[in-house]
């Protein structure tokens, strides 16, 4: 088992509150470390330039099961749509604005608005609009 998983385990068998199924730093060990999930068939469909999601975000939109899995086809998505936002921008304005907002289709199948901020190192955060 990856020492990435490990961790992750260790931090989740923590928590205090077990409805939450990853704290904010363990989403972004998850999303810097997708493919250690046993997702390596996806990776040519995943999207790099990303490496925090909110937690909130995935919890109000739907991301996860009813028994607190995540629901991994959406999350994935999620990154998809997202990166799709930021090329576009990059493709008709020639550069990426530090942050806004956009629409994405979400795993109930309605809209839902984003956040998307550039961090320091150039890569980019997902949140909700709410989200600091």
């Amino acid at each position: 088992m990856p020492a990435v998983i490990e961790k992750i385990e260790e931090k989740a068998e923590k928590q205090v509150d077990k409805k939450t199924v990853f704290t904010e730093e363990t989403l972004k060990v998850l999303a810097e470390n997708l493919n250690g999930w046993g997702v390596a068939e996806q990776e040519p469909y995943l999207k790099e330039g990303f490496s925090y999601v909110s937690p909130r975000l995935l919890k109000e939109y739907g991301y996860f099961n009813k028994d607190g899995s995540l629901r991994l086809c959406y999350f994935v998505d999620l990154f998809n749509q997202a990166h799709e936002i930021v090329e576009n921008m990059d493709k008709h304005l020639g550069y990426i604005e530090p942050f806004f907002l956009d629409e994405i289709d979400l795993p109930d199948k309605k809209r839902g608005v984003i956040l998307l901020t550039q961090n320091n190192d150039g890569k980019m955060s997902i949140k909700l609009p709410t989200d600091r």
